[in-house]
């Protein structure tokens, strides 16, 4: 309870990140390859994006901007989920799993926001389509993550 505790900054001493990744590592728990995802995501929404610009500009453009509604707060979301990892730090898990898909949701609306009221000409469907094929994209990565995981273990 005292290191929870800790964790919390309750007891006058609180762990940075670094000393949280420190025992991460030290306890062998892999982190996910967030990095190679959100590359991998980046590049599927580039190529759709300037395979369609040899048509359609604002489709393409649209596309793009509906693509990186989902990419950016998905990103941010997947860097705060898998900040705590293990048994002894679960509070703190939880606690960062919800507050960042608290954050991500408010992102996700105010971007589209932002791009409904300050980008003209705009393609509605294609802005939707992008997001959705990112969303689905994700929910790949995600999945093929886990089945690699589980046929890595010994």
């Amino acid at each position: 309870m005292q290191s929870l505790a800790n964790g919390f900054g309750l007891c006058g001493a609180s762990m940075t990140d670094r000393d949280a990744v420190r025992r991460v590592a030290a306890a062998g728990i892999a982190s996910p390859p967030l990095a190679s995802i959100f590359i991998a995501q980046c590049g599927l929404l580039l190529l759709v994006s300037v395979c369609l610009m040899a048509f359609d500009m604002v489709v393409a453009r649209s596309l793009g901007l509906g693509g990186a509604i989902s990419l950016l707060p998905n990103a941010w979301f997947a860097r705060q989920a898998f900040r705590y990892r293990g048994a002894s730090r679960a509070a703190l898990v939880v606690g960062s799993l919800y507050r960042a898909e608290a954050l991500k949701f408010v992102i996700t609306a105010l971007m589209f926001a932002v791009v409904f009221a300050g980008v003209a000409p705009l393609s509605a469907p294609a802005l939707f389509a992008g997001f959705v094929i990112m969303t689905v994209a994700n929910g790949v990565g995600a999945w093929y993550m886990a089945r690699q995981r589980v046929t890595r273990r010994p």
